[in-house]
């Protein structure tokens, strides 16, 4: 009996110290009001434990502590040190009051700086608000600066995987390539804080994007009172282009009132060619496209505090922009039997657009408890509308330069978009002892109208073609649901969860009175489980399911002209496509240094080019499958005072299959990215800096593309003439060696094709007003990877 009691009692003991609880509070001053961005260490002799960070409300929450005596240790800047002796037994909820340092400084500034580059298991975060190459710049070329991020005129992608989904404040952007390259433009770099490639989306992001998610995040200042800054800026391409804006900032009370507004007027060059080799002909492309940049956008947020732990919040975001563009084409046709016959088109192409947009959101975060429970609501109205006017004027020449008789053709071709979609979803975050959880849904509405028409000059006067002219109508409905998990058992962390999306798509054309209706339900696991070996290695694994639906335009059948003999149609039949991904990461010091991951594609999209009777076609269709495995080496030095450096280096081997026999059966190959971005202190007191960047692609399988070396050289420098006023200079493509440019193989005919973007140098003054000496803000949280000041340091 005494040994079945002893038994028991060992069981009970061992149980009681296997058992983890939760260490939650809050952080006070002596007048009771929340301390945002205290440290809270808990500690077992000079061991610390556990650490963390406070919240906006003075929240702190240690997890996964098991039975024993320990030291609870509280710090701000401007307040005295706290220890307190605990036991830890139970969960505990503990509030910690911190009284200021007597003789303590007023009105001292303290300025902490993120790295420009940071690395996480599940993405790479650029701080645009602290690099000097994006000074003046605007988004666009902001991601074009973003290590492991391309834009060409296909789009926004990464190496060797293709286009990606992006996203601004969490809100993924509906639009086409062209329209959401347009929109970006108007938006400047300097309103954006950071910049996150996230490479494993969780259940609680949007399953759309097979590549992974970019999400792009605006500034809002946390100074107290009011602060703003205005600036100029000049561009010199092959055109000039200049740009003013400003913003403005409000915080006091309750109230955090931010607005901004940006304005630019320019012009750039880009050219795009395109040669396809034919067994008795060879076709050309020739395009040099003026593109205008004419551009006003603003926006306006209040946040409102209706009590301790709730927020209301309501923004407001619009653009206008006329991005026309002026292209000369030349399009040589080579015909390899009878060369007497050869002869060139030559095509002025002007469009004339208008866009505008319009972002209407709503905003409601409550905090539920004291132990971390959180809801947040958010809602939002997108409304686009895009209209252009096309003119096409051609002209055939033979290879003496002589002018084909009847060769005269003039067509004009309108297009009329409109773009409205409605957005709800909510989150709710339930941490419990045993496991955290999270859940959370969302309903997304897109309706999309487009009117097209063409008409051809006959006679002086424009004539209508019915056979071009239709009504394009996309409807996406999107129902959401989804769940997540994590659980923290000593040295493993365990991550799970599962997003399950109902859509319902609709496409109908009315010329033909086509109607196509695809629902679908799909499932998105995802998990993750790392290792914690000590201190200073870190090992994980995770996995993610992915969809990619195909866009209105690669759905919209109606074509469009780059000249009389060659066009580009979507397909209303495509149908969505799915990856899965698994990586492992290793991780030392908490920096993820490398990881090698594998990729599998089903069912993407791709275009197919044919040739019937001198006419070249493209249309989209799903036929690709792809395999993609990668290996990712990440490394940070700071090998002086004076150097931050950062190094990214890509492999990967890429094996594609088509199901189509018009294009090239297979392709496999493999590939390399690298990357090294440099920020320099010039002088001691940090006033003056510049950014040293570089980063090259080399000959790579993408797809069934072969992509063939690119490369470029950017440089900036930013210099501090006083506290208020900044100067910077920067140069994009120093070398002009960056062209996108590489071939593929359709009807067993060779395509190539290569794009190259305009060169740059820009200058930009920013003129800094307001409350610049802060008080009660509150430092760095590394946790939530926002740049905070804080002020009255004590000595």
């Amino acid at each position: 009996m005494k040994l079945i009691t002893s038994f028991i009692a060992l069981l009970v003991t061992a149980f009681a110290y296997a058992q983890e609880y939760t260490l939650t509070g809050k952080v006070l001053d002596k007048e009771n009001k929340p301390i945002e961005f205290a440290t809270v260490i808990l500690k077992k002799g000079n061991v610390i434990i556990k650490k963390s960070l406070t919240d906006d409300l003075g929240m702190y929450k240690l997890s996964g502590i098991r039975t024993g005596d320990y030291i609870l240790i509280s710090s701000c800047i401007s307040f005295s040190k706290t220890e307190i002796p605990i036991q830890v037994t139970k969960d505990i909820s503990l509030d910690i009051q911190l009284l200021p340092l007597s003789g303590q400084l007023q009105e001292v500034t303290i300025v902490s700086k993120k790295p420009v580059i940071e690395t996480k298991p599940d993405r790479t975060i650029f701080n645009v608000e602290n690099s000097t190459s994006t000074v003046g710049a605007n988004a666009l070329e902001a991601l074009a600066k973003t290590p492991g991020v391309q834009v060409n005129n296909k789009g926004i992608s990464l190496p060797g995987k293709g286009n990606v989904t992006v996203m601004i404040d969490d809100r993924p952007i509906q639009l086409s390539s062209d329209d959401l390259q347009n929109l970006l433009k108007s938006m400047s770099a300097d309103d954006i804080s950071k910049i996150e490639v996230i490479h494993s989306p969780g259940a609680q992001y949007d399953a759309q994007g097979t590549n992974g998610l970019i999400n792009i995040t605006t500034k809002r200042s946390t100074k107290l009172g009011y602060s703003g800054t205005v600036r100029l800026g000049y561009t010199q391409t092959t055109y000039p282009e200049g740009s003013t804006g400003g913003n403005l900032n409000y915080n006091k009370n309750k109230w955090k009132l931010h607005g901004n507004v940006n304005l630019t007027d320019g012009s750039n060059v880009e050219t795009i060619q395109l040669t396809s080799f034919y067994p008795t002909q060879i076709l050309e492309q020739n395009q040099r496209i003026r593109a205008y940049n004419q551009s006003l956008s603003g926006q306006v947020s209040a946040d409102y505090n209706l009590s301790k732990a709730t927020t209301l919040g309501l923004s407001y975001d619009g653009s206008t922009s006329k991005p026309n563009t002026k292209e000369n084409i030349t399009s040589p046709t080579s015909n390899l039997s009878n060369p007497a016959t050869s002869y060139s088109t030559l095509t002025d192409a002007n469009n004339d657009t208008k866009n505008g947009s319009h972002t209407i959101g709503l905003d409601l975060k409550h905090q539920i408890d004291t132990i971390g429970r959180k809801l947040a609501i958010h809602g939002d109205w997108f409304s686009s509308a895009n209209n252009t006017d096309r003119t096409l004027i051609n002209n055939d020449y033979t290879t003496n330069d002589l002018l084909l008789p009847n060769s005269f053709s003039q067509f004009r071709s309108g297009n009329k978009e409109n773009i409205n979609s409605y957005t709800l979803k909510t989150d709710i975050q339930l941490p419990f002892k045993i496991v955290s959880l999270a859940v959370g849904g969302k309903l997304f509405f897109t309706d999309i109208q487009n009117d097209v028409s063409r008409f051809q000059l006959s006679s002086g006067t424009y004539q209508p073609d019915y056979t071009q002219t239709n009504q394009f109508h996309y409807t996406e409905n999107t129902q959401a649901l989804y769940t997540s998990a994590n659980k923290h058992v000593k040295k493993w962390n365990f991550d799970a969860g599962l997003r399950g999306e109902f859509t319902q798509i609709q496409v109908r054309t009315t010329a033909t009175d086509q109607i196509s209706t695809t629902p679908y339900m799909a499932l998105f696991p995802t998990a993750s489980i790392s290792f914690a070996k000590n201190d200073t290695h870190t090992f994980s694994i995770s996995y993610g399911r992915r969809i990619e639906r195909p866009n209105y335009y690669q759905l919209n059948p109606f074509r469009t002209y780059l000249n009389p003999n060659a066009y580009t149609e979507g397909n209303p039949f495509l149908q969505p496509s799915f990856s899965n991904n698994i990586k492992l990461t290793h991780s030392y010091k908490g920096f993820p240094i490398i990881s090698l991951s594998y990729d599998h594609l089903t069912g993407g999209v791709g275009e197919v080019t044919t040739i019937n009777n001198g006419i070249q076609s493209s249309s989209f269709q799903n036929f690709v499958d792809r395999t993609f495995y990668e290996l990712n080496t990440m490394s940070a030095f700071h090998p002086f005072t004076w150097l931050e450096n950062t190094n990214m280096i890509s492999l990967w081997y890429a094996k594609a299959s088509s199901s189509s026999p018009q294009t090239q059966l297979s392709g496999k190959g493999f590939g390399a990215y690298f990357s090294t971005n440099n920020s320099i202190s010039l002088d001691q007191a940090k006033t003056i800096s510049g950014d040293i960047n570089f980063w090259c692609i080399l000959p790579s399988q993408d797809g069934l593309y072969q992509i063939n070396t690119t490369y470029s050289l950017d440089l900036g420098l930013k210099m501090a003439v006083n506290k208020k006023i900044q100067i910077a200079i920067n140069a994009t493509d120093v070398l002009k060696s960056r062209k996108f440019n590489g071939s593929m193989f359709i009807n067993q005919i060779n395509q190539q094709f290569s794009f190259r973007p305009d060169s740059d140098f820009k200058l930009s003054i920013t003129y800094k007003f307001g409350n610049n000496k802060i008080k009660d803000e509150g430092q760095q949280n590394e946790e939530n990877n926002r740049a905070k000041k804080k002020s009255g340091m004590g000595l």
